[in-house]
């Protein structure tokens, strides 16, 4: 299976600030396979996302991501709402604003897009109107966009 979520487990926790915890285990999943890519997320009481993390189960130069794919990019006045059909390693975003690449800054910047899971990044800076460009690191091509902050 490729390009999917194969096994998922979920942990209740709590947590104090400054305090590291062990949440549980994955043994049940036993050995994983070479080409797996395995994601934590913790969410708080309302959904929100709190932290994510990546780990790979094997060193990144001899893993192949897709080399291409499809992001799905929506706005919502200074978020891009972000998603791909395939895993997309090192998402990163730069922006354009009649020949102006500076004074952009993003709320995250060369994350990983995991395959059919929204991302939100917020959109700070000078800049109330451009082109983003939306480019994970081992794709061919990303893509681009022109966004203008929606007026309240």
């Amino acid at each position: 299976a490729e390009n999917q979520i194969v096994k998922e487990k979920s942990f209740g926790f709590s947590c104090q600030p400054d305090e590291s915890i062990l949440l549980g285990s994955l043994k049940e999943f036993g050995q994983f396979r070479k080409n797996s890519v395995l994601i934590a997320r913790a969410f708080d009481m309302e959904g929100n996302l709190l932290a994510e993390n990546t780990d790979y189960t094997e060193i990144e130069r001899r893993i192949a991501f897709p080399k291409k794919g499809k992001i799905h990019v929506r706005a919502e006045g200074r978020d891009l709402i972000l998603s791909a059909d395939t895993f997309a390693r090192s998402v990163e975003l730069t922006g354009d604003c009649g020949g102006d690449q500076f004074g952009w800054r993003f709320g995250d910047n060369y994350f990983d897009l995991i395959p059919q899971v929204e991302k939100r990044v917020h959109i700070y800076g000078k800049h109330e109107q451009g082109t983003i460009r939306i480019k994970p690191y081992y794709w061919e091509d990303g893509v681009e966009i022109s966004w203008k902050q929606a007026m309240d």
